[in-house]
């Protein structure tokens, strides 16, 4: 016997903005991101289908292949093709069906009542598969006064969807990266150059765009327009259309992205945690007379310890950041709040510690009463 369960969209009431507190000097603290909400309109991300043939097996099979071919794309090694550089890599693979907006939806809403919203942190929300989701959500966030943050690599122009950001004072948030990165969107036909095409039709539509550019900030402009990261087109529609450009640094987190990216291993371009953003006096061993571009968080995950001049000046003359560079964390409020951009020491973000409750991670920050969260309900996948 074989039976649906509804997957709902659901509002997770703790975001960005809850990790990433500063505590000023005086002792007062300040969320620093807008990011406080998220919600999802996939249940996985569909960057990882290669092909439309596939894209539209997927749709008739209720987001899933058939088990048959399942087995022949493992065989094939083309079974996962998400973009190299993702950072949700290991939450957001698998069947991909959209959500459903439903009464539990707008009872989050009721509840939580977010200021802002950001819909797509873990998949991608803009494939016209989940276009109705999106409308749907997209509605809850007009009814409520909520500023949606849309980001996306396969959102086409929709008149539907253009007006409802408008009335919202929402922002579409275009992500651009190098298509040799990107097999899953590019195959279906995503590519950084129709994405950028897309941008400009919202923007001179009157809707809030803003082109965020996910490339290594270590090397030149050059660099990474010979690695295919389309860094003129984005700086010419900034100058012609008006679309805000943003940074974001490439996370370079395997031998076999860095490899494409650098030309060296992971080993060769990320400095020894223990040493810091600072090679210390006594590092005896021969790393030291190795530039190495980045370091690594307490996470593991890496970090650029220092820009590249060509970036440096980018930053300098306005340009938003969104992201930790050596010492210093950046954030420019996603573009909502203009020119507004806020640059601040990593050592005094609010630590965060793990707490176990019910066989949970539950995450408060220290010397601070704890934050309440309230976790997503368990997954809903297809039963059979």
């Amino acid at each position: 016997m074989k039976f649906n369960m509804v997957l709902h969209v659901k509002l997770s009431n703790y975001g960005k903005s809850d990790f990433l507190i500063w505590r000023h000097p005086d002792g007062t603290e300040e969320k620093v991101c807008v990011q406080g909400t998220n919600a999802e309109v996939a249940e996985n991300c569909i960057a990882q289908v290669y092909g439309l043939d596939r894209v539209q097996e997927v749709i008739e099979n209720k987001g899933r292949y058939t088990k048959e071919n399942l087995s022949l794309y493992r065989s094939e090694g083309t079974l996962d093709m998400r973009c190299f550089y993702c950072s949700q890599r290991r939450v957001n693979w698998g069947p991909t069906p959209p959500r459903q907006v439903t009464k539990k939806t707008k009872d989050d809403f009721e509840r939580i009542r977010p200021k802002t919203l950001r819909i797509g942190k873990n998949t991608e929300p803009g494939h016209p598969y989940y276009r109705e989701s999106l409308l749907c959500l997209m509605a809850l966030c007009a009814e409520y006064e909520t500023q949606a943050i849309i980001t996306t690599k396969m959102l086409e122009f929709d008149g539907r969807l253009l007006e409802i950001v408008k009335e919202t004072d929402s922002v579409i948030q275009y992500s651009f990266g190098s298509d040799q990165l990107e097999s899953g969107a590019v195959s279906q036909g995503f590519t950084n150059l129709w994405r950028l095409e897309q941008a400009i039709r919202y923007q001179e539509a009157g809707a809030h765009t803003t082109s965020i550019i996910v490339c290594d900030l270590a090397q030149s402009i050059d660099q990474n327009i010979a690695l295919g990261f389309p860094l003129e087109e984005i700086i010419e529609a900034e100058r012609k259309y008006g679309i805000t450009k943003r940074l974001l640094p490439l996370r370079i987190n395997s031998d076999k992205l860095s490899m494409i990216i650098t030309g060296k291993p992971l080993r060769d371009i990320v400095a020894p945690t223990q040493y810091g953003n600072e090679m210390q006096e006594g590092f005896d061993f021969e790393v030291q007379e190795i530039p190495r571009p980045y370091g690594r968080r307490g996470n593991n995950e890496t970090y650029i310890r220092e820009v590249h001049p060509d970036f440096q000046e980018m930053i300098d003359d306005g340009t938003g950041i969104c992201g930790r560079i050596g010492d210093l964390e950046y954030c420019d409020k996603c573009d909502l709040e203009g020119d507004t951009r806020v640059i601040f020491p990593v050592d005094e973000i609010v630590k965060v510690e793990y707490e176990k409750d019910n066989k949970r991670r539950r995450r408060a920050p220290k010397e601070q009463t704890k934050l309440r969260f309230t976790y997503p309900e368990e997954k809903n996948p297809e039963v059979s």
